[in-house]
């Protein structure tokens, strides 16, 4: 699998020396835009990324600020330690994502549009679960009211209108689920989706 980016603002997308996994699939996609989402209207997080700021460089999407309106499944995709990043941060840690690795790739999300609509605070109290609709920063925005799409391993994609659905889903190679509970230390959700989404 590709190399895995994220949220990389310094230099922003469309900009000499971005870095996301969406220009690695290029070759294949033949077109930046297949990444933009006609329901991509910006987030809060946008006004408030340092590298934005740094650049002065004005996005009311994140297909403008990022190069994708989709996120990329972190544990889905190779990391390399140096090189892949996120939120301008290199990765410490390296890992071989193949297809040949993957134990059900028709339930493995590898991306999914960024925002849904139960990642708002009515649906996520406490910010616990998603981690995007918080006091004192919410990086949520809506979207849509009615789901959003998802694109499995295997090539496959659909609407997913439910948290239930969402935390179902595959999220590493292993076949780990989104909601399903995790003693990681790194998991501040407690559960797979946040060491994986």
């Amino acid at each position: 699998m590709p190399i895995f980016y994220a949220y990389n603002s310094q230099p922003a997308a469309g900009q000499p020396g971005h870095k996301g996994t969406e220009l690695l699939l290029l070759p294949y996609t033949k077109s930046p835009t297949i990444f933009q989402s006609p329901l991509d209207v910006g987030g809060p997080y946008l006004s408030q990324d340092p590298g934005l700021l740094a650049g002065k460089v004005s996005a009311t999407a994140y297909f403008q600020a990022y190069g994708t309106s989709y996120r990329f499944g972190h544990c889905m995709f190779s990391t390399v330690a140096g090189e892949s990043s996120q939120n301008n941060v290199p990765y410490l840690s390296s890992q071989l994502v193949t297809e040949g690795s993957i134990a059900a790739p028709s339930d493995t999300r590898v991306i999914r549009i960024e925002m849904m609509p139960f990642f708002a605070r009515s649906s996520d109290p406490g910010c616990a679960r998603y981690g995007y609709d918080c006091d004192p920063v919410s990086y949520f925005q809506s979207w849509g009211k009615t789901g959003g799409s998802v694109i499995f391993s295997d090539g496959h994609a659909k609407k997913e209108t439910s948290a239930g659905q969402f935390d179902e889903n595959a999220v590493n190679p292993e076949g780990r689920r989104s909601g399903e509970p995790s003693a990681d230390a790194s998991a501040w959700s407690r559960t797979w989706y946040s060491l994986c989404d």
